[in-house]
């Protein structure tokens, strides 16, 4: 929208985006608005069956047609989710400010595309280049420089319960447990091994303002140096994982140290982590 009278902002109460689906479909999804967010084991219903879920929604249909609700060119404007109905008739349900508002604006704005991906199989879901061509050129100009990799790591296992990120007698991040996944990740064709819960000082997901994680220190069952010479004997590097707890303050006293430990072994990449605590609610 360009021009709105004499208006310079504008608050979206609703969307009424639907997508009635002709026939009821086996689907795929993870709940929305749940308090640990995107990690989550997939349910499978009927489309007739979902609860309020997050996009991507994928279903498959009796005759083997696929299709997949998503958006693109997401900037400014409320991630959408998919409410059910208990029919196949969904709705655009969009993440709300905590007064209530579902979208604030200033004028002139763009709203984000809604995709729908049709295939004949589910892997030609993820050859399509909708989503991405439905974004805006990147802005970096020449990405030459930018090495995509594929990886492997010791995290879902905690997620699960199986491990923990702390240490104890069920610690996820050991040497020897390193060591197997490099392997595998040797074996299959995978560039790196991402390893989790191997900082010293880790006390949890959620320690709010106490977090004492280091970013140069292991714990005493995993050795960094010796893993990654493991890793790079097999072909492979470790990736570092560097998980703030959202503790800005003491990610940033010890980046470059950690950044230049990185330099001298050879690893290369870094997921970096902000899963802190949800304070008040509010903005």
């Amino acid at each position: 929208m360009k021009k709105l009278g004499d208006l310079e902002k504008v608050v979206i109460s609703d969307e009424i985006t639907e997508f009635n689906i002709a026939k009821d479909a086996q689907s795929w999804w993870i709940k929305a608005y749940d308090p640990n967010r995107y990690e989550q084991l997939y349910s499978s219903t009927p489309i007739s069956e979902i609860d309020t879920v997050h996009t991507p929604l994928t279903m498959r249909f009796k005759n083997g047609i696929h299709l997949s609700i998503h958006e693109a060119d997401l900037i400014n404007y409320s991630a959408m989710q998919i409410a059910g109905r208990q029919s196949t008739s969904l709705h655009c349900d969009l993440a709300p400010w905590s007064n209530g508002d579902k979208v604030r604006l200033d004028i002139p704005f763009k709203t984000p595309w809604r995709t729908i991906k049709i295939t004949d199989t589910a892997r030609d879901l993820i050859a399509s280049h909708l989503t991405l061509n439905c974004n805006p050129p990147n802005k970096l100009g020449d990405v030459s420089w930018i090495k995509p990799s594929k990886y492997i790591g010791i995290w879902w296992g905690m997620i699960v319960g199986k491990w923990t990120w702390g240490e104890g007698f069920r610690h996820g991040a050991t040497n020897a447990r390193g060591k197997e996944y490099i392997d595998f990740a040797a074996k299959h064709g995978f560039d790196e091994v991402l390893i989790e819960g191997a900082s010293a000082g880790f006390t949890g997901l959620f320690p709010g303002d106490t977090v004492t994680t280091s970013y140069t220190k292991t714990t005493p069952d995993f050795d960094l140096i010796e893993v990654q010479q493991y890793a790079k004997s097999k072909g492979v590097s470790l990736q570092a994982y560097h998980e703030t707890s959202a503790s800005t303050r003491n990610y940033m006293a010890q980046i470059d140290d950690a950044f230049s430990l990185m330099n001298q072994i050879g690893m290369q990449k870094a997921k970096i982590g902000h899963v802190g605590q949800m304070m008040d609610k509010v903005e």
